[in-house]
């Protein structure tokens, strides 16, 4: 190979792994503005923190994305299949779907009760539960998501490159940080 087309190759890598490791990383800060969630990308994982302190790390694996504490315990994966995403704990358990329906997202526990609907609006989406009852609504704003409540009080933000529709998932009381930031980067990325 000439030495043009190895260094046009080298770029070509090169640019590539950039974009990869500058998509899905993001930052989520509570409505005081405070940084409640940061994930960023090192060499081999996501290293997950609250804004203080890390909590754990995440791995892009074999078609999914692996959970780990910091102890580096594997304690969960998300996996994809289809256009679902399947939540399960270390022992390969279910606890929760995450599917594409109508245009959104829809997120079920293990139980198979609905948690969460993501519904597309002409001005962003819909946060809800399973009666229709708003949770929230979403905007995105050039590189941030805003998450907020129908009345405009801000909840969060998300600061970063991913999937606005899916950032939803942050209001999902039974998820732990953990595992709503591997849902927001298995979406993103696989």
């Amino acid at each position: 190979m000439s030495y043009r087309k190895q260094f046009i190759v080298t770029v070509t890598f090169a640019c590539a792994l950039w974009a990869q490791a500058a998509w899905a990383q993001f930052t989520v800060t509570n409505g005081a503005g405070k940084s409640v969630l940061v994930v960023t990308k090192s060499s081999t994982k996501y290293d997950v923190s609250d804004g203080s302190r890390t909590i754990g790390s995440l791995k892009l694996e074999s078609g999914k994305i692996g959970i780990y504490d910091t102890r580096g315990n594997k304690v969960g994966s998300v996996k994809k299949s289809g256009s679902d995403f399947a939540l399960d704990d270390a022992a390969g358990k279910k606890v929760a779907r995450v599917s594409s329906r109508e245009g959104g997202w829809r997120v079920k526990d293990a139980a198979d009760k609905t948690l969460l609907k993501i519904k597309p609006r002409d001005d962003g989406f819909k946060v809800g539960d399973e009666a229709g009852n708003s949770l929230a609504k979403g905007k995105k704003k050039g590189e941030t998501i805003e998450l907020s409540t129908e009345s405009g009080a801000v909840i969060l933000k998300v600061s970063g490159k991913v999937r606005a529709d899916v950032t939803g998932v942050l209001i999902v009381k039974q998820f732990n940080d953990l595992q709503k930031a591997a849902i927001i980067l298995a979406v993103s990325q696989l």
